[in-house]
């Protein structure tokens, strides 16, 4: 988290398990989980942000 320059433990929290598990996660701002998913590198690009609708 401290490499995205962020400080929600949430999105964190969530985005990290996401990547290891190639997840999609449904959330209502995709944009601050992408941000963190780009953080993580390789491992990010395998879990994707969607908006929730």
């Amino acid at each position: 988290m401290g490499q995205a320059a962020t400080s929600n433990p949430v999105d964190g929290t969530v985005a990290v398990p996401a990547a290891d598990l190639g997840a999609v996660i449904v959330t209502s701002d995709p944009g601050d989980i992408q941000h963190l998913l780009d953080r993580l590198g390789p491992a990010g690009k395998r879990a994707e942000a969607a908006p929730l609708r």
